[in-house]
Protein backbone atom coordinates (compact mmCIF):
# COMPACT_ATOMS: atom_id res chain seq x y z
CA UNK A 1 0.00 0.00 0.00
CA UNK A 2 1.37 3.39 -1.00
CA UNK A 3 0.87 6.47 1.19
CA UNK A 4 1.28 10.02 -0.04
CA UNK A 5 2.35 12.60 2.51
CA UNK A 6 1.10 16.20 2.19
CA UNK A 7 3.58 18.86 3.07
CA UNK A 8 2.79 20.61 6.38
CA UNK A 9 3.41 23.94 4.61
CA UNK A 10 0.54 23.25 2.22
CA UNK A 11 -1.78 22.41 5.13
CA UNK A 12 -0.76 25.60 6.95
CA UNK A 13 -1.37 27.72 3.84
CA UNK A 14 -4.80 26.14 3.32
CA UNK A 15 -5.82 26.88 6.91
CA UNK A 16 -4.59 30.46 6.61
CA UNK A 17 -6.61 31.11 3.43
CA UNK A 18 -9.72 29.58 5.02
CA UNK A 19 -9.34 31.88 8.03
CA UNK A 20 -9.00 34.95 5.82
CA UNK A 21 -12.09 33.94 3.82
CA UNK A 22 -14.15 33.42 6.99
CA UNK A 23 -13.06 36.79 8.37
CA UNK A 24 -13.97 38.53 5.12
CA UNK A 25 -17.41 36.91 5.11
CA UNK A 26 -17.95 37.82 8.75
CA UNK A 27 -16.85 41.41 8.04
CA UNK A 28 -19.40 41.74 5.25
CA UNK A 29 -22.13 40.19 7.41
CA UNK A 30 -21.36 42.64 10.21
CA UNK A 31 -21.72 45.54 7.77
CA UNK A 32 -25.08 47.32 8.05
CA UNK A 33 -26.94 47.89 4.80
CA UNK A 34 -27.01 51.46 3.54
CA UNK A 35 -29.64 53.56 1.78
CA UNK A 36 -29.31 56.80 -0.16
CA UNK A 37 -31.68 59.67 -0.91
CA UNK A 38 -31.17 62.71 -3.16
CA UNK A 39 -32.77 66.08 -2.39
CA UNK A 40 -32.67 68.70 -5.16
CA UNK A 41 -33.53 72.40 -5.14
CA UNK A 42 -35.93 71.83 -8.08
CA UNK A 43 -37.17 69.04 -10.33
CA UNK A 44 -37.55 71.19 -13.46
CA UNK A 45 -34.55 72.91 -15.04
CA UNK A 46 -33.64 74.79 -18.18
CA UNK A 47 -30.38 74.63 -20.15
CA UNK A 48 -27.99 77.12 -18.59
CA UNK A 49 -29.29 76.53 -15.05
CA UNK A 50 -27.60 74.74 -12.17
CA UNK A 51 -28.86 71.98 -9.91
CA UNK A 52 -27.95 72.00 -6.22
CA UNK A 53 -28.42 68.72 -4.40
CA UNK A 54 -27.80 66.84 -1.17
CA UNK A 55 -27.16 63.10 -1.00
CA UNK A 56 -28.13 61.49 2.30
CA UNK A 57 -26.49 58.16 3.21
CA UNK A 58 -28.16 56.33 6.10
CA UNK A 59 -28.24 52.92 7.72
CA UNK A 60 -30.90 50.66 6.29
CA UNK A 61 -32.31 49.49 9.62
CA UNK A 62 -32.76 52.80 11.47
CA UNK A 63 -32.17 55.68 8.99
CA UNK A 64 -29.35 57.08 11.12
CA UNK A 65 -26.28 58.53 9.34
CA UNK A 66 -24.14 55.77 7.85
CA UNK A 67 -20.65 55.37 9.30
CA UNK A 68 -18.97 52.76 7.09
CA UNK A 69 -18.88 54.44 3.68
CA UNK A 70 -16.77 57.54 3.18
CA UNK A 71 -17.60 58.25 -0.47
CA UNK A 72 -20.90 58.26 -2.38
CA UNK A 73 -21.19 57.87 -6.16
CA UNK A 74 -23.47 60.18 -8.16
CA UNK A 75 -24.59 59.65 -11.77
CA UNK A 76 -26.70 61.60 -14.26
CA UNK A 77 -28.45 59.56 -16.96
CA UNK A 78 -29.89 61.25 -20.07
CA UNK A 79 -33.31 60.44 -21.64
CA UNK A 80 -31.64 57.83 -23.90
CA UNK A 81 -30.30 55.94 -20.87
CA UNK A 82 -26.64 56.95 -21.26
CA UNK A 83 -24.63 58.08 -18.25
CA UNK A 84 -23.51 61.63 -19.06
CA UNK A 85 -21.66 62.31 -15.81
CA UNK A 86 -20.16 60.31 -12.95
CA UNK A 87 -19.05 62.07 -9.79
CA UNK A 88 -17.81 61.10 -6.34
CA UNK A 89 -18.46 63.07 -3.15
CA UNK A 90 -17.06 62.76 0.34
CA UNK A 91 -19.67 61.89 2.98
CA UNK A 92 -19.68 64.12 6.07
CA UNK A 93 -22.10 63.52 8.96
CA UNK A 94 -24.24 61.28 6.79
CA UNK A 95 -24.60 63.47 3.71
CA UNK A 96 -22.77 65.05 0.79
CA UNK A 97 -23.52 68.19 -1.20
CA UNK A 98 -23.03 68.85 -4.90
CA UNK A 99 -23.77 71.03 -7.90
CA UNK A 100 -24.31 70.25 -11.58
CA UNK A 101 -24.59 72.73 -14.44
CA UNK A 102 -26.84 71.95 -17.42
CA UNK A 103 -25.04 73.11 -20.56
CA UNK A 104 -26.96 75.05 -23.19
CA UNK A 105 -26.53 72.25 -25.74
CA UNK A 106 -27.91 69.47 -23.52
CA UNK A 107 -31.04 67.89 -24.99
CA UNK A 108 -34.34 68.29 -23.22
CA UNK A 109 -36.28 65.48 -21.62
CA UNK A 110 -36.51 63.42 -18.46
CA UNK A 111 -33.15 62.70 -16.83
CA UNK A 112 -32.41 60.35 -13.95
CA UNK A 113 -30.02 61.00 -11.10
CA UNK A 114 -28.65 58.08 -9.12
CA UNK A 115 -26.69 57.75 -5.86
CA UNK A 116 -25.04 54.69 -4.35
CA UNK A 117 -22.07 53.65 -2.23
CA UNK A 118 -19.50 50.99 -3.04
CA UNK A 119 -20.93 48.73 -0.34
CA UNK A 120 -24.37 48.96 -1.93
CA UNK A 121 -22.89 47.64 -5.19
CA UNK A 122 -21.75 44.50 -3.35
CA UNK A 123 -25.28 43.58 -2.29
CA UNK A 124 -27.23 40.96 -4.20
CA UNK A 125 -30.14 43.35 -4.78
CA UNK A 126 -28.96 46.71 -6.06
CA UNK A 127 -30.83 49.43 -4.16
CA UNK A 128 -29.31 52.61 -5.59
CA UNK A 129 -31.66 55.57 -5.19
CA UNK A 130 -32.95 57.08 -8.44
CA UNK A 131 -34.92 60.27 -9.04
CA UNK A 132 -36.32 61.85 -12.19
CA UNK A 133 -35.72 65.47 -13.14
CA UNK A 134 -36.83 67.32 -16.26
CA UNK A 135 -34.67 69.50 -18.47
CA UNK A 136 -37.00 71.81 -20.37
CA UNK A 137 -36.13 73.36 -23.70
CA UNK A 138 -37.70 76.75 -24.30
CA UNK A 139 -40.79 76.47 -26.52
CA UNK A 140 -43.08 79.38 -27.34
CA UNK A 141 -46.31 78.92 -25.34
CA UNK A 142 -49.76 78.84 -26.93
CA UNK A 143 -51.46 80.05 -23.76
CA UNK A 144 -50.39 82.13 -20.78
CA UNK A 145 -50.62 80.32 -17.45
CA UNK A 146 -49.86 81.57 -13.97
CA UNK A 147 -49.49 79.48 -10.82
CA UNK A 148 -48.62 80.84 -7.41
CA UNK A 149 -48.99 80.09 -3.70
CA UNK A 150 -50.35 83.08 -1.72
CA UNK A 151 -48.85 81.65 1.46
CA UNK A 152 -45.08 81.12 1.46
CA UNK A 153 -44.83 78.36 4.04
CA UNK A 154 -46.67 75.08 4.70
CA UNK A 155 -46.12 72.28 7.20
CA UNK A 156 -47.32 68.71 7.85
CA UNK A 157 -51.06 68.25 7.39
CA UNK A 158 -51.60 71.82 6.14
CA UNK A 159 -54.15 72.66 3.49
CA UNK A 160 -52.36 74.26 0.55
CA UNK A 161 -54.00 76.96 -1.56
CA UNK A 162 -52.77 77.65 -5.10
CA UNK A 163 -53.87 80.42 -7.48
CA UNK A 164 -54.09 79.27 -11.11
CA UNK A 165 -55.10 81.31 -14.15
CA UNK A 166 -55.22 80.84 -17.94
CA UNK A 167 -55.20 83.53 -20.62
CA UNK A 168 -54.83 83.58 -24.37
CA UNK A 169 -51.81 85.13 -26.08
CA UNK A 170 -53.96 88.22 -26.57
CA UNK A 171 -54.40 88.28 -22.76
CA UNK A 172 -58.08 87.28 -22.81
CA UNK A 173 -59.36 84.93 -20.07
CA UNK A 174 -59.90 81.27 -21.01
CA UNK A 175 -63.11 80.48 -19.09
CA UNK A 176 -64.61 77.13 -18.08
CA UNK A 177 -61.65 75.13 -19.36
CA UNK A 178 -60.57 71.78 -17.92
CA UNK A 179 -57.06 70.97 -16.73
CA UNK A 180 -55.36 68.10 -14.89
CA UNK A 181 -53.31 68.62 -11.74
CA UNK A 182 -50.85 66.37 -9.89
CA UNK A 183 -49.27 66.89 -6.48
CA UNK A 184 -45.89 65.16 -6.12
CA UNK A 185 -44.00 64.49 -2.88
CA UNK A 186 -40.58 62.80 -2.84
CA UNK A 187 -41.06 61.87 -6.47
CA UNK A 188 -44.42 60.13 -5.91
CA UNK A 189 -47.95 61.31 -6.66
CA UNK A 190 -49.98 61.98 -3.49
CA UNK A 191 -52.96 63.75 -5.05
CA UNK A 192 -54.35 64.25 -8.54
CA UNK A 193 -57.54 65.36 -10.20
CA UNK A 194 -59.20 67.78 -12.59
CA UNK A 195 -60.03 71.46 -12.29
CA UNK A 196 -62.18 73.85 -14.32
CA UNK A 197 -61.48 77.56 -14.60
CA UNK A 198 -64.19 80.10 -13.78
CA UNK A 199 -65.53 82.82 -16.08
CA UNK A 200 -62.36 84.86 -15.49
CA UNK A 201 -60.10 81.95 -16.42
CA UNK A 202 -59.06 81.42 -12.80
CA UNK A 203 -59.18 78.59 -10.27
CA UNK A 204 -58.39 78.50 -6.56
CA UNK A 205 -57.02 74.99 -6.03
CA UNK A 206 -56.75 73.41 -2.57
CA UNK A 207 -55.20 70.14 -1.42
CA UNK A 208 -53.83 68.65 1.80
CA UNK A 209 -50.22 67.75 2.57
CA UNK A 210 -49.29 64.48 4.33
CA UNK A 211 -49.39 64.48 8.12
CA UNK A 212 -45.70 63.53 8.19
CA UNK A 213 -43.16 65.48 6.14
CA UNK A 214 -39.49 64.53 6.11
CA UNK A 215 -38.51 66.47 3.00
CA UNK A 216 -39.32 69.76 1.27
CA UNK A 217 -39.33 68.00 -2.11
CA UNK A 218 -42.93 68.74 -3.20
CA UNK A 219 -44.34 69.94 -6.52
CA UNK A 220 -47.66 70.98 -8.05
CA UNK A 221 -48.01 70.37 -11.79
CA UNK A 222 -50.96 71.46 -13.97
CA UNK A 223 -51.41 70.21 -17.56
CA UNK A 224 -53.77 71.62 -20.16
CA UNK A 225 -54.65 70.14 -23.56
CA UNK A 226 -55.16 73.20 -25.73
CA UNK A 227 -55.50 73.43 -29.50
CA UNK A 228 -54.11 69.92 -29.92
CA UNK A 229 -51.02 70.54 -27.75
CA UNK A 230 -50.23 69.86 -24.09
CA UNK A 231 -49.14 72.87 -22.06
CA UNK A 232 -47.99 72.57 -18.46
CA UNK A 233 -46.86 74.68 -15.53
CA UNK A 234 -45.19 73.55 -12.30
CA UNK A 235 -44.24 75.16 -9.02
CA UNK A 236 -42.42 73.87 -5.96
CA UNK A 237 -44.69 73.84 -2.92
CA UNK A 238 -43.08 76.01 -0.19
CA UNK A 239 -42.75 73.40 2.55
CA UNK A 240 -41.09 74.56 5.77
CA UNK A 241 -39.00 72.14 7.84
CA UNK A 242 -36.43 72.68 10.60
CA UNK A 243 -34.09 74.76 8.44
CA UNK A 244 -35.20 78.38 8.91
CA UNK A 245 -33.23 81.55 9.41
CA UNK A 246 -34.98 84.35 11.34
CA UNK A 247 -33.40 87.78 11.70
CA UNK A 248 -34.66 90.49 14.08
CA UNK A 249 -33.82 94.10 13.18
CA UNK A 250 -34.62 96.74 15.84
CA UNK A 251 -35.45 100.15 14.41
CA UNK A 252 -32.45 102.37 14.92
CA UNK A 253 -30.20 99.32 15.14
CA UNK A 254 -30.29 98.90 18.95
CA UNK A 255 -32.60 96.97 21.27
CA UNK A 256 -33.19 99.24 24.33
CA UNK A 257 -34.74 98.15 27.64
CA UNK A 258 -37.89 99.99 28.67
CA UNK A 259 -38.48 101.71 25.31
CA UNK A 260 -41.17 100.56 22.91
CA UNK A 261 -39.83 100.37 19.37
CA UNK A 262 -40.45 98.79 16.00
CA UNK A 263 -38.80 95.42 15.44
CA UNK A 264 -38.61 94.25 11.84
CA UNK A 265 -38.01 90.58 11.06
CA UNK A 266 -37.37 88.37 8.06
CA UNK A 267 -37.77 84.59 7.69
CA UNK A 268 -35.89 82.57 5.05
CA UNK A 269 -35.69 78.84 4.36
CA UNK A 270 -32.57 76.77 3.64
CA UNK A 271 -32.58 77.98 0.01
CA UNK A 272 -32.88 81.64 1.14
CA UNK A 273 -36.46 81.90 -0.07
CA UNK A 274 -39.04 83.87 1.99
CA UNK A 275 -41.32 81.94 4.34
CA UNK A 276 -44.72 83.06 5.65
CA UNK A 277 -45.10 81.97 9.26
CA UNK A 278 -46.56 82.83 12.66
CA UNK A 279 -44.06 83.35 15.49
CA UNK A 280 -44.49 83.44 19.26
CA UNK A 281 -42.15 85.46 21.48
CA UNK A 282 -41.15 84.03 24.88
CA UNK A 283 -39.08 85.32 27.78
CA UNK A 284 -36.38 83.37 29.60
CA UNK A 285 -39.08 81.76 31.80
CA UNK A 286 -40.71 80.35 28.63
CA UNK A 287 -43.77 82.59 29.08
CA UNK A 288 -45.37 83.73 25.83
CA UNK A 289 -45.38 87.53 25.69
CA UNK A 290 -46.37 88.18 22.08
CA UNK A 291 -47.55 86.54 18.87
CA UNK A 292 -46.52 87.97 15.49
CA UNK A 293 -47.24 87.16 11.85
CA UNK A 294 -45.49 87.75 8.55
CA UNK A 295 -47.04 90.46 6.34
CA UNK A 296 -45.70 89.31 3.00
CA UNK A 297 -42.66 87.64 1.41
CA UNK A 298 -41.35 86.43 4.76
CA UNK A 299 -41.16 89.93 6.27
CA UNK A 300 -43.02 91.70 9.06
CA UNK A 301 -42.68 94.07 12.01
CA UNK A 302 -44.13 94.58 15.48
CA UNK A 303 -43.96 96.96 18.43
CA UNK A 304 -42.09 95.66 21.46
CA UNK A 305 -40.73 97.00 24.75
CA UNK A 306 -38.10 94.76 26.36
CA UNK A 307 -37.99 94.52 30.14
CA UNK A 308 -34.70 94.94 31.97
CA UNK A 309 -33.14 91.64 33.13
CA UNK A 310 -35.28 89.65 30.68
CA UNK A 311 -34.12 87.87 27.52
CA UNK A 312 -36.32 86.75 24.65
CA UNK A 313 -36.55 84.13 21.96
CA UNK A 314 -39.07 83.18 19.28
CA UNK A 315 -40.56 79.89 18.07
CA UNK A 316 -42.55 79.09 14.95
CA UNK A 317 -46.21 78.30 15.66
CA UNK A 318 -47.26 77.86 12.03
CA UNK A 319 -46.04 75.95 10.07
CA UNK A 320 -46.14 73.32 12.80
CA UNK A 321 -43.55 70.86 14.12
CA UNK A 322 -40.59 73.24 13.78
CA UNK A 323 -38.36 72.82 16.81
CA UNK A 324 -35.92 75.66 16.14
CA UNK A 325 -35.71 78.66 18.45
CA UNK A 326 -34.44 82.11 17.48
CA UNK A 327 -32.86 84.45 20.02
CA UNK A 328 -33.59 88.18 20.15
CA UNK A 329 -30.69 90.64 20.24
CA UNK A 330 -29.54 91.34 23.81
CA UNK A 331 -31.15 94.59 24.95
CA UNK A 332 -29.02 97.46 26.28
CA UNK A 333 -29.85 99.72 29.21
CA UNK A 334 -28.76 102.92 27.48
CA UNK A 335 -29.27 104.26 24.01
CA UNK A 336 -31.40 106.24 21.59
CA UNK A 337 -34.38 105.02 19.58
CA UNK A 338 -35.43 106.75 16.36
CA UNK A 339 -38.93 106.03 15.05
CA UNK A 340 -40.21 107.27 11.67
CA UNK A 341 -43.88 107.25 10.65
CA UNK A 342 -45.18 108.15 7.18
CA UNK A 343 -48.56 109.84 7.54
CA UNK A 344 -50.28 111.73 4.72
CA UNK A 345 -47.01 112.07 2.80
CA UNK A 346 -45.30 113.55 5.85
CA UNK A 347 -42.53 111.95 7.86
CA UNK A 348 -43.00 112.15 11.62
CA UNK A 349 -39.91 111.54 13.73
CA UNK A 350 -39.97 110.34 17.33
CA UNK A 351 -36.68 110.25 19.24
CA UNK A 352 -36.47 108.65 22.67
CA UNK A 353 -33.31 108.58 24.78
CA UNK A 354 -32.60 106.90 28.10
CA UNK A 355 -30.69 110.00 29.25
CA UNK A 356 -30.35 113.69 28.40
CA UNK A 357 -28.39 114.17 25.18
CA UNK A 358 -27.85 116.63 22.37
CA UNK A 359 -28.85 114.98 19.12
CA UNK A 360 -28.38 116.17 15.55
CA UNK A 361 -31.02 114.93 13.12
CA UNK A 362 -29.97 114.96 9.47
CA UNK A 363 -31.67 113.95 6.24
CA UNK A 364 -29.94 113.41 2.90
CA UNK A 365 -30.72 112.12 -0.58
CA UNK A 366 -28.06 110.91 -2.99
CA UNK A 367 -25.33 112.33 -0.76
CA UNK A 368 -26.99 115.73 -0.69
CA UNK A 369 -28.04 117.12 2.71
CA UNK A 370 -31.70 118.14 2.73
CA UNK A 371 -32.43 118.62 6.43
CA UNK A 372 -30.54 119.24 9.65
CA UNK A 373 -31.74 120.05 13.15
CA UNK A 374 -30.17 120.00 16.62
CA UNK A 375 -32.40 118.58 19.35
CA UNK A 376 -31.65 119.00 23.04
Amino acid sequence: MNFKFISPYIILLSLLLSTISLKAQQSFQDFEKEKTYIQTNHVFYKPGEGMYFKIYVVKGNNNLPAEDSRVVNFEIIDPAGSVVKKLKYEITNGYAQGYFYFDEDMKGGIYKIRAYTTWMQNEEEKNAFEKEITLQKIVSPRILMKLDFPKKGYGPGDEVTADFSMRSLSSLPIPFYEADYTVMYNGESISEGKLITDKEGKKLLTFKLPDVLKSSDALLNIKVNYDGFTESISRNIPIVLNNLDVKFLPEGGTFINGIEQNIAFKILDEFEKPVDAVLAVYNQNHEKVKEISVYNFGMGSFRFSPVKSETYYAKVLKSENIAQTFNFPVAKNEGVVLNIQNENKKLNFTIISTEAKTITLKGSFRRKDLYSKVIQ
